[in-house]
């Protein structure tokens, strides 16, 4: 975490100065220079130090209060005066808060840039270089205990060559874990085993084992082929 690896290497510095020099011996006494004029952005707010804890330049190094930086990062610091020691705390709620926000999900409907990953909502399509695929719907069976997921899949290879679908190999991914085709014969779905030709399409499913109701994101890999060349291709999207 980038906060907690900037605390830490403040507070090198200010230990430094707190001893005057513990490197070179405890209470040992150096000259330094107090620079009043240094500032400190953090997290883009500009400010400068009170007047109480200029910081110092010794030896060619600056040294910066230990106190102020980490009150700044949001941390909590005491004196520990019975084994010389610095503490700081950076609160639990705030690791928590920093957390989410790194992993959260983002969901778009647009072409916007954003970080991590982005899932759409159906139907959604992606574009190859051999091909146009359509994800337009997906069901459960209960009763059956499947999950079906509805696609289009147009072959556009531009030298007319046929394409296929490897149903065999496509993965459906729900909240992370992986389901795979449904092992039961009749369920699959033989257009796929036939070649697209250029500039046709095929509208099909493919039927995986059945996923949880309470599913929010679903990852799609799917295999085509072409002469004997396999291309996986990834959708992600939400119901």
């Amino acid at each position: 975490m980038k906060f907690k690896s900037a605390i830490f290497g403040f507070i090198a510095g200010a230990v430094t100065v707190a001893t005057l020099g513990t490197a070179i011996g405890a209470d040992t006494v150096v000259v330094g220079t107090l620079k009043p004029n240094i500032s400190f952005k953090i997290d883009g707010e500009i400010k400068k130090a009170p007047h109480s804890m200029t910081p110092i330049n010794y030896n060619g190094y600056t040294y910066v209060p230990v106190r102020y930086i980490s009150e700044m990062l949001g941390c909590n610091v005491d004196w520990n005066a019975y084994g010389d020691m610095v503490i700081v705390d950076f609160p639990e709620d705030r690791i928590k808060e920093v957390v989410r926000e790194v992993e959260k999900i983002v969901y778009v409907d647009s072409s916007d840039k954003v970080d991590g990953t982005v899932y759409k909502t159906l139907p959604v399509r992606l574009v190859t270089s051999d091909a146009e695929i359509n994800v337009t719907g997906i069901t459960r069976d209960d009763v059956l205990n499947t999950t079906k997921v509805m696609l289009k899949v147009k072959n556009t290879e531009s030298e007319n060559r046929n394409i296929q679908l490897d149903q065999d190999r496509c993965v459906l991914i729900a909240d992370g874990k992986e389901y795979n085709l449904t092992e039961r014969v009749s369920y699959t779905d033989s257009r796929w085993y036939n070649n697209i030709r250029s500039d046709k399409e095929v509208e099909g499913y493919l039927t995986f084992d059945l996923v949880p109701e309470d599913v929010k994101e679903f990852t799609l890999k799917l295999v085509t082929t072409k002469n004997g060349k396999s291309t996986t291709s990834t959708i992600n999207f939400i119901k």
